[in-house]
């Protein structure tokens, strides 16, 4: 049987900068392709011009290969279509796993695993899994949650913390207004900029801050979800580095950790809210390590990748090796500590 080739696109530090890592046994092929960001074509395309100018003979060896491949993006059906050309002409059989798939993309996904023959295909997003199953019958759409990705997550003291608040990214708005107008030390931006430029740069942030704001896509940009609540890199990044969520908790991730670990935030009276929770701060940590502790114990990306190859391997009759992992005691490299 063909050996496999894993082919792990993980973009880490937010910009063009891609770091591979070997997460399976030796023996499993990691090919070092790009993924290219999603910013605007014009930033894509130069990214693909010099993302790939070192890698052409690799490239140029992929129509003839008969390897079996997993592509890992995470983005969506777009890029897989986009940019992954060197998987999709393979003539081995191939499997993909794909994170944001959102109704608005459904068609395109069954059209690019329909025309170069994906099977399985891997979805982060529970109710999307679900959702492709029932439309199409050709092939198996399996659910696997995002994990968090290796990498440095910082957490001060909470004594020590400089913010009391931030929202990143998408925002509950309604919530967010309340907030920005009590007296809080609160991390924010609202002119379309990110609360900060790199990946790295976020991490800090979260990492001194107490309370981080998170709710699913479907309450914070509600536009093409289409109903589904998905457990998203901002929960796992915000418990990495020992933040209290507030917010509303996607029900895939209340039935995957098998408690709510978000802090129900209260429309009506959110000021209020936090401020009791700032001044009773002690009584949510035990809440903030339970969930620190739950996600060293199942949430981490390599938890995926063991899940993903006993799949494949067990259900696929894919060759390949069972990697061996063990959950960390933590996540510490360099002062990981809430306490």
């Amino acid at each position: 049987m063909p050996a496999i080739e894993f082919i792990d696109y993980v973009n880490r530090k937010g910009d063009d900068t891609v770091v591979l890592e070997r997460q399976m046994d030796e023996t499993v092929g990691l090919l070092p392709y790009p993924l290219l960001p999603s910013y605007s074509r014009k930033q894509g395309v130069r990214a693909a011009i010099f993302g790939m100018v070192p890698l052409v003979p690799q490239i140029l060896s992929v129509g003839a290969s008969r390897n079996d491949r997993l592509a890992i993006l995470n983005s969506g059906p777009g890029h897989l279509g986009a940019n992954a050309w060197h998987f999709l002409r393979c003539r081995g059989r191939k499997a993909a796993y794909l994170c944001d798939v959102w109704p608005s993309k459904d068609r395109l996904l069954i059209k690019l695993c329909r025309q170069f023959g994906i099977d399985p295909v891997f979805v982060s997003y529970r109710d999307s899994a679900r959702r492709l199953a029932e439309q199409d019958k050709s092939r198996r759409y399996i659910y696997v949650p995002e994990g968090l990705p290796a990498g440095h997550y910082p957490a001060k003291p909470f004594t020590e913390r400089s913010w009391e608040l931030v929202s990143f990214g998408r925002k509950w708005v309604a919530l967010h207004n309340q907030l920005k107008e009590g007296s809080f030390k609160y991390a924010f931006r609202d002119d379309g900029t990110p609360v900060a430029n790199t990946h790295d740069d976020l991490m800090a942030l979260l990492g001194d801050t107490k309370i981080s704001v998170c709710a699913p896509r479907g309450i914070t940009d509600p536009g093409d979800t289409g109903g589904v609540e998905a457990m998203t890199l901002r929960f796992l990044q915000s418990i990495a580095c020992k933040c209290l969520i507030l917010g509303r908790a996607p029900g895939e991730m209340v039935d995957l950790f098998g408690y709510n670990p978000v802090v129900e935030a209260c429309e009506d009276d959110p000021v209020g809210q936090v401020q009791q929770i700032l001044a009773n701060f002690g009584d949510y940590e035990p809440l903030i390590e339970r969930n620190y502790q739950e996600l060293l114990s199942r949430h981490l990306w390599s938890h995926r990748l063991v899940e993903i190859a006993r799949i494949l391997k067990e259900d696929f009759g894919w060759d390949i090796v069972q990697p061996a992992f063990t959950p960390p005691v933590s996540l510490d490299q360099g002062g990981l500590s809430g306490r």
